[in-house]
């Protein structure tokens, strides 16, 4: 084979390579997220680049509206677009190319058959395929080719064209397929949204539920329901607060620009442009937007329902009466959009309706009392009072029960078994794990090498040290040959100056190499204790590994000794604990059981020394003390040494002291109503 022909092989080779690679790279950004103006410029700039063409050009229309121009590179060169009547004739060119969805070359101030007064106004050949979704044409795209090109060339031109067109088509299909998610999305928000706020008739749940969900579907920073209360609209609830401080400066704000919108009557979006607001609007807007510093604020009065227009009975025509204001705020953005928009006037219109019935019904004369009065009455009817006396001798026998019959008190936590000496091993500087000496189980002796790490930067540290080791030491034995007798006083004052500094180099060098010696010695780990390790699959999980300074290498353990139990015990159960401290005495009883072994109950006792005196957040108990239980391991039979696991789970029991059965059971309830609902009162 000559040299040519391999040249010739290897070109198109390359070609192909390229067109590959385009095709991968394509295909790729149409199945990305990338908007229209973004996906069809980094197309068009591909194309040009591929072919080698002038420029290019993506058309496209929405539905049956105008063709618009999408991106393009070098129209202007093209001269399809000089004057108004080349851009017409341009356009009906394209139009018929949509038409009739095939590609197309049409030379220089040519036209086709299918329109007559469509043609190519510019010097330059076009290139022209539709952008096709399934059958139908959507747009198209052109290139702009130098005339003169062989057929075969301008074929290829076409062939090429046509199978990018594709890639196109499939990032319009991909992003239609995601607006309908979205769009199948919106409307399960919204029916989850409507389910919701229509779950109450209480105004003030109501108006909760309408925040939080409100703000969950119109996607803003935060929502605000007010209530309209005479002239005034006073703030009802704030999406993710349960309770409004109403004295506060941003809430006073709030009710005034709402009051002050509802006397408009008309929805509100301010973006920090007051020109185009009335002055009290945009007043009272900037002040608000002050304090909230909201880059966006819409603000949209809440109109009650019209009752439905019947023959026997048209629709009033009269204002609609305002119930509430709703306030959407946004924070990162000034302008949320087109999607927000529409969705805030479907939260106004199903909130609107929701707040209007729960008013409506809360409105009742003493509604709560005739509830009642209704439900207590019911139990009294004559078919009902023989049941009733026999529920309430029931109750009266069971609350004497729970008061007055003791039971014992204990108190649960859970935590983990473990061995009372067990020390963890650190790496003692940044590396990777060269060698693994030990395994899971291992029995190992204090200051026996468990873990060799190796520092590439500590050799390069040491190497460099040693170079500068060696320069110094011949810098002072080039010093210590040059004569002193032959040259002036203030000469060998110098050189002996000379001499110091670089003896005071070296031995600062020196020191350094002593150090980083140190470090590389102690990157040989060893065993702080004799005991097992501890620590599964340790070759899986070190081998080769990278580590940092102070992450935990191995466990060793020592299970020969003493075992403890480390339980975590609710912060709210820390009283009761105390409380049987200072009772009993400090050293409480206790029963476990072995997450290995759930079938056997186990005593031990509270160390009152090993008490932890802060509570901690740990990330699956939550705020929890750390008590530690001891236990004679000696009373554990054979069978029962085979359940000690280190970190195996347990269940503990702390005793107490003995209380009213009621107390006992309930505990938990009456803690709650002291803490969460007589201290809110």
């Amino acid at each position: 084979m000559s040299g040519e022909t391999v040249t010739e092989s290897q070109s198109i080779e390359k070609t192909w390579n390229e067109i590959r690679d385009l095709v991968a790279e394509l295909s790729r950004l149409a199945q990305s997220d990338m908007t229209p103006a973004q996906f069809y410029a980094e197309y068009v700039r591909r194309l040009v680049e591929s072919m080698a063409a002038v420029g290019g050009a993506v058309w496209a229309r929405d539905g049956g509206g105008p063709i618009e121009l999408m991106a393009h590179i070098g129209l202007e060169a093209s001269g399809v677009m000089e004057t108004r009547a080349a851009g017409a004739a341009h356009e009906r060119l394209l139009l018929a190319i949509m038409a009739g969805g095939e590609a197309v070359i049409v030379p220089p101030f040519a036209g086709i058959a299918a329109d007559r007064e469509a043609s190519n106004p510019g010097n330059l050949l076009l290139v022209v395929a539709p952008l096709k979704m399934g059958e139908e044409a959507f747009g198209v795209v052109e290139l702009f080719q130098r005339a003169g090109a062989r057929p075969s060339a301008q074929r290829g031109y076409m062939t090429f064209l046509k199978q990018m067109s594709g890639l196109a088509g499939s990032f319009a299909m991909a992003r239609q397929l995601r607006q309908l998610k979205t769009r199948q999305a919106v409307w399960q928000q919204l029916e989850h949204f409507t389910r919701a706020i229509h779950g109450s008739l209480d105004p003030r749940q109501t108006g909760y539920t309408l925040a939080n969900e409100g703000r969950t579907f119109v996607d803003c920073d935060r929502l605000s329901v007010c209530l309209q209360n005479g002239r005034k609209s006073l703030p009802e609830a704030v999406s993710g607060q349960d309770l409004l401080d109403r004295r506060s400066n941003s809430v006073r704000s709030l009710g005034k620009l709402a009051s002050t919108v509802v006397r408009a009557g008309e929805s509100v979006w301010y973006t920090g442009e007051d020109e185009k607001l009335p002055p009290q609007i945009a007043r009272a807007a900037s002040d608000y937007v002050e304090l909230a510093h909201a880059r966006c604020v819409a603000i949209v009065p809440l109109f009650a329902p019209q009752p439905l227009e019947t023959p026997n009975r048209p629709r009033a025509k009269e204002t609609p009466r305002v119930i509430g204001v709703l306030v959407a705020e946004w924070y990162g953005k000034s302008d949320p959009g087109d999607g927000p928009r529409e969705r805030m006037k479907a939260v106004a219109e199903h909130g609107a309706l929701a707040l209007s019935n729960s008013i409506d019904h809360s409105s009742l004369f003493l509604l709560p009392l005739w509830q009642a009065i209704g439900w207590a009455l019911g139990l009294f009817r004559l078919q009902k009072l023989p049941k009733t006396a026999v529920v309430l001798l029931v109750l009266a026998g069971i609350l004497t029960t729970l008061f007055l019959v003791p039971g014992d008190f204990t108190v649960r936590g859970d935590g983990t078994l473990e061995p009372q000496v067990r020390r963890n091993i650190f790496a003692p500087a940044d590396g990777i794990v060269a060698e693994l000496k030990v395994e899971h189980g291992q029995l190992v002796e204090e200051g026996q090498v468990v873990v060799v790490l190796r520092s590439d930067e500590l050799k390069q540290q040491l190497s460099r040290i040693q170079g500068e080791i060696q320069l110094t030491e011949k810098r002072l034995q080039s010093l210590a040959r040059r004569p002193k007798d032959d040259i002036p006083a203030a000469d060998r004052a110098q050189l002996a100056a000379d001499e110091e500094e670089q003896q005071e180099a070296l031995e600062g060098w020196k020191e350094q190499r002593g150090e980083i010696e140190a470090q590389i010695a102690a990157l040989k780990v060893t065993s702080p204790i004799t005991g097992t390790v501890t620590t599964w699959n340790v070759a899986d999980s070190l081998t080769s590994r990278p580590v940092h300074r102070g992450d935990v290498l191995l466990e060793v353990a020592d299970l020969t000794r003493e075992w403890v139990l480390e339980v975590h015990l609710p912060e709210h159960r820390m009283g009761h604990l105390l409380t049987a401290q200072k009772e009993l005495k400090p050293d409480l009883s206790a029963t476990f059981i072995l997450a290995t072994d759930p079938g056997t109950t186990y005593d031990g006792q509270i160390d009152p020394q090993a008490l932890a005196l802060a509570a901690e957040l740990d990330e699956q108990h939550g705020n929890s003390v750390l008590v530690t239980v001891r236990f004679d391991k000696s009373t554990f039979g054979a069978r029962e040494r085979e359940f000690l696991r280190p970190g195996a789970g347990v269940t503990v029991k702390i005793n107490c002291g003995r209380r009213s059965i009621g107390y006992v059971w309930f505990h938990d309830v009456y803690e709650f109503i002291q803490s969460r609902i007589l201290f809110r009162l």
